[in-house]
């Protein structure tokens, strides 16, 4: 794994580089802009060559431009290397990328360098040192993964109530954060994600505060399983109404355009919401679902990713 070193430099090495507080603000924006789907003025777009679907954006940064690509590429080191914070061997080390680990590969500057997210880090890699590869396939890839919180756990409840079995996998948690999808849900369907699978998240009501954090995330990790082949679903935040937890429809509104506005193109969008305010929705504490409605979201979702 990538093993991150200081990131601090010294005054001396500050004005021995001029100009370079500058340069890793620039190079931030680059990262923000490529892991969150966004476009800035100026900023150069069009189809990558090869694949005809994914867009590139061409972002041009002091001395190199940097061509971001919507989704990574899986790439393999071929040798130990240093992982600096811009395209230019005199710019800080992150840190070191190790022969023989997996790489996903976010863009290429002009001057010879790729554009590398490992684990949290962003930094340039030579060309040299990666070469293209495969994704690491599980050995059993699962067809259909949900990925919730309790809303989720009522549905998985109503449909083994309806059918005997819930055919989809479900990970799902009662009260569950931001901060259980990032260190617990994220690490444990990975391991089940491959080709072929079909991935449709649903959180966000018991943190409305944090579509941003969750667009993060999933940018990352949809860029990754779409790599491997599979293909990846966010639902939006369904109906609530009165609750003494402070989900307000305002608020979901908010979560809810806020988060679909930054989630990269390979991430497809479910407007359940608006699909449940048509259809009817019966409540029993102005949060969970009663099994009816389940029954009604449950179908909705697996008409959209084409499992019906």
């Amino acid at each position: 794994m990538m093993k991150l070193g200081k990131r601090e430099r010294t005054q001396k090495e500050a004005g021995r580089k001029s100009g370079s507080g500058k340069r890793m603000r620039l190079a931030g924006i680059c990262a923000a802009l490529c892991l969150g789907g966004a476009m800035a003025s100026g900023v150069r777009v069009q189809a990558a060559p090869a694949g005809g679907q994914v867009q590139a954006a061409y972002i041009p940064m002091p001395g190199f431009v940097v061509e971001q690509w919507s989704a990574p590429k899986p790439m393999k080191a071929a040798k130990n290397a240093a992982v600096m914070a811009l395209a230019d061997n005199a710019s800080a080390q992150l840190g070191t990328v190790m022969a023989g680990q997996d790489v996903f590969v976010w863009g290429q500057t002009d001057t010879g360098w790729y554009f590398t997210q490992i684990g949290d880090a962003l930094g340039y890699v030579r060309n040299e040192v990666l070469n293209e590869g495969q994704p690491v396939q599980p050995v059993q890839a699962a067809g259909i993964v949900f990925i919730g919180d309790s809303r989720m756990v009522t549905l998985k409840e109503a449909v083994e109530k309806e059918l005997g079995v819930c055919p989809a996998a479900v990970i799902a948690k009662n009260g569950s954060r931001y901060e259980w999808f990032h260190d617990t849900a994220i690490p444990q369907v990975d391991r089940v994600i491959g080709n072929g699978s079909r991935v449709v998240v649903n959180m966000g009501v018991n943190d409305l505060n944090d579509a941003d954090k969750y667009a993060q995330d999933m940018n990352y990790w949809g860029a990754v399983w779409s790599a491997r082949g599979a293909q990846v679903y966010y639902a939006s935040v369904n109906p609530v109404w009165d609750n003494p937890h402070g989900m307000t429809p305002e608020r979901v509104k908010l979560f809810n355009d806020r988060l679909k506005g930054q989630l990269i193109p390979q991430i497809v969008w479910l407007d359940s919401h608006s699909y449940l305010m048509g259809a009817g929705v019966h409540a029993y504490d102005g949060i969970h679902y009663k099994d009816d409605t389940n029954l009604v979201l449950y179908q909705y979702y697996l008409t959209m990713i084409g499992a019906v």
